[in-house]
């Protein structure tokens, strides 16, 4: 893993592994990084998909699935599909960021038997 600045990880391609530092050494939302939004300057934005909520068609939707699904844990929905805009334009924002070979043990350690 590395830590990039919000310079460079705007460039960074599509499909990329990474979580925000929150505060120093706090991390936020594991996420995938999708395309990036070109302005013109430093604090460009991208594209995101976070990892830790699910697909509804609008806010709400999505709470009252929420709540069915504490109600009755037999009850699931799948991983968000959409991407939405990081939109917080912070040029000193750092990201925490996979590298393939942390990609690759990442899925080893989620595909054991």
């Amino acid at each position: 893993m590395r830590l990039v600045k919000r310079k460079e990880f705007v460039r960074l391609p599509a499909g990329t592994l990474f979580a925000p530092m929150m505060q120093k050494w706090v991390f936020g939302e594991l996420s995938v990084k999708g395309g990036s939004l070109d302005f013109g300057n430093e604090t460009d934005d991208f594209l995101e998909l976070g990892l830790n909520w699910i697909d509804g068609d609008d806010t709400y939707q999505v709470c009252e699935r929420l709540d069915e699904m504490l109600a009755d844990s037999s009850v699931s929905y799948p991983l968000q599909s959409a991407y939405g805009r990081e939109g917080l334009f912070d040029p000193d924002m750092v990201y925490l960021v996979y590298e393939p070979a942390d990609v690759a043990a990442l899925v080893s350690e989620i595909t054991k038997p």
